[in-house]
């Protein structure tokens, strides 16, 4: 009997709790995220709206904190030659991995840390999936110049 007891209980057990479960709201699905992102610049070899960094940060002239910028930068190699990349606030540059998206260029200065910096970072940007490397030949060769700013990096490759 006391079997047959411990039976029940158990049973009405679970059927309390599939009951309970059964009664609380189902919650919609989350709405899929836009496709139709504002302010993402892309640069590609091939169908990016730019194919070099530099054109797409100087193409951005109405940035601000309630309008910030996106640059994505697809795989590849981007040599810039003997030019500086210059950050802008509010503009995030983004590449598509370490390993797959190089921005290379030859910058150097005898004489000084500033002239020679192939990048200079700026606050409230960010710097993200992408390698950077200065090929400059000088007694003085910098790769991400930071006076009084703090940009955000992250999974940055530096080559010099």
């Amino acid at each position: 009997m006391k079997i047959f007891i411990g039976i029940i209980s158990a049973l009405v057990l679970i059927f309390s709790a599939n009951v309970s479960l059964a009664k609380k709201p189902v919650k919609p699905p989350p709405e899929p995220v836009s496709t139709n992102l504002m302010n993402v610049i892309t640069v590609s070899a091939e169908n990016g709206d730019f194919t070099n960094p530099i054109d797409a940060i100087n193409s951005i002239i109405d940035v601000s904190e309630t309008n910030p910028y996106l640059i994505q930068i697809g795989p590849g190699l981007y040599d810039l030659g003997a030019n500086q990349i210059v950050m802008k606030e509010w503009v995030n540059i983004r590449g598509s991995g370490q390993e797959v998206t190089k921005i290379t260029g030859a910058v150097s200065s005898p004489d000084s840390w500033i002239n020679s910096a192939f990048l200079y970072g700026a606050n409230n940007a960010a710097l993200a999936d992408l390698t950077i490397e200065n090929t400059g030949n000088s007694s003085i060769t910098t790769v991400i110049y930071n006076n009084a700013v703090s940009p955000s990096i992250s999974r940055i490759n530096i080559n010099v």
